[in-house]
């Protein structure tokens, strides 16, 4: 079948390929192309030339296969057998244009449950008949088949459908969208703070310039201490004790001159720490600029299609919530609870009087041996309320351990 209307492609002079036109396949060649002839009497009949060569570009886009037809393009079709699909959204008038299709056989084939087929032990949700009595009911106007497709899609809870349909929403926005780097921003923002870099690099030197000057002090310190004071050379005790304070003095200013320089060592590095802190704030703010000029133009692109963005985010809502009724079925559906024995339990099912015996029969069935049992086997009374704790084995007095001080 063709589905659009080219009046380059003539079967004759006044008749072209138009939309809807069923055709036989004649020959095929292999960059794609295909000749048909009509099926149509009339054209048959009118046209010397019948045959028609339809290009490769042509078959690719707008050739069906003739036996599978929508109801709106089997109207005035006639064939020895059809068969008929027959959904729930479908008409009395549909039903009855499709039934009618067939000269010696017509099937229907009644689609009773919503379910995919990979869902195994499903119950159908609806009997055929019914269903069929209720299309056969609905006297409604024809829809145009984008109504169709809208309403289809918009009431359908097949997972499968909803999971191809939320990869296509997704494909197109990230077809038409630029990428999305709302988390790179997000993790760039604190790392381009060329403000927060720039403050640690100046106290980083200010700290730089401190310990060099301590240092310095330190160093300074050291050679005076290290100058021998003429008391220090005098014999006797008095010299003694300068010599004394001499040594003390230049073991006091060492210790100083090797804590300043340690303090300057680790401020070097915190400043040098904070030059690459300045460096790397640098190059993230400009690969931040560029990814907000990007989020920008995606976030232009996308209030430029709120239809479509809000297909996607309802198409992934009704997934997650299908998805979650397909796994945790019993927290949609309350279990109703029936007091009483056999008897109880069998009435508020509907079952007749014998089956409320024979569940009877089996409840003493099981309940007697159990009551008849020796006491020690289903009863124990405990001897407290709160059962006593198990008393901790008893260890050798020479049996070595961990130590805590080791």
């Amino acid at each position: 079948m063709t589905l659009r209307n080219d009046r380059h492609l003539r079967a004759s002079s006044d008749a072209f390929v138009r939309n809807g036109d069923r055709w036989l396949v004649t020959d095929t060649f292999a960059d794609g192309s295909i000749r048909v002839a009509p099926t149509n009497a009339q054209l048959k009949a009118t046209s010397a030339r019948s045959e028609v060569m339809l290009p490769p570009a042509y078959v690719r886009e707008n050739v069906a296969l003739g036996y599978a037809l929508t109801v709106h393009k089997a109207q005035g079709t006639t064939t020895d057998r059809a068969v008929v699909i027959v959904e729930e959204n479908m008409t009395a008038p549909q039903l009855y244009v499709a039934m009618t299709r067939g000269k010696e056989e017509n099937h229907a084939l009644v689609v009773t449950s919503d379910r995919s087929p990979e869902d195994h032990g499903h119950q159908p949700s609806v009997d055929a008949l019914e269903l069929l009595g209720t299309v056969m009911r609905r006297d409604t106007p024809d829809l145009s088949a984008h109504d169709v497709m809208r309403r289809s899609l918009a009431t359908s809870e097949n997972v499968s459908l909803l999971r191809e349909l939320a990869a296509e929403a997704d494909q197109f926005i990230t077809q038409g969208a630029p990428p999305d780097h709302s988390r790179e921003i997000e993790a760039l923002t604190p790392r381009a703070d060329l403000g927060r870099a720039n403050f640690r690099l100046t106290e980083a030197e200010q700290a730089l310039r401190a310990a060099e000057a301590r240092r310095l002090h330190a160093e300074a310190a050291v050679s005076e201490a290290e100058r021998r004071s003429l008391r220090a050379r005098l014999p006797g005790r008095s010299g003694e004790e300068a010599r004394a304070e001499s040594a003390s003095a230049r073991a006091g200013t060492t210790s100083e001159l090797a804590t300043a320089r340690r303090d300057e060592r680790s401020a070097l590095k915190a400043f040098d720490a904070s030059r690459h802190g300045l460096d790397e704030a640098q190059r993230s703010a400009v690969e931040l600029n560029n990814l907000q000029v990007v989020e920008e133009q995606r976030q232009r692109w996308l209030d430029g299609h709120l239809e479509e963005v809000q297909w996607a985010k309802d198409l992934h809502v009704r997934l997650e919530e299908r998805t979650t009724e397909r796994h945790h079925p019993t927290e949609s559906r309350p279990r109703p609870e029936v007091l009483g024995g056999p008897r109880e339990l069998a009435a508020s099912q509907g079952l007749p009087h014998s089956v409320s015996t024979g569940l009877e029969q089996q409840e003493r069935e099981i309940l007697e041996p159990i009551e008849h049992a020796p006491t020690h086997l289903h009863r124990q009374e405990p001897e407290s309320e709160y059962p006593a704790a198990p008393e901790p084995p008893t260890l050798p007095r020479d049996m070595g351990g961990p130590s805590i001080g080791r």
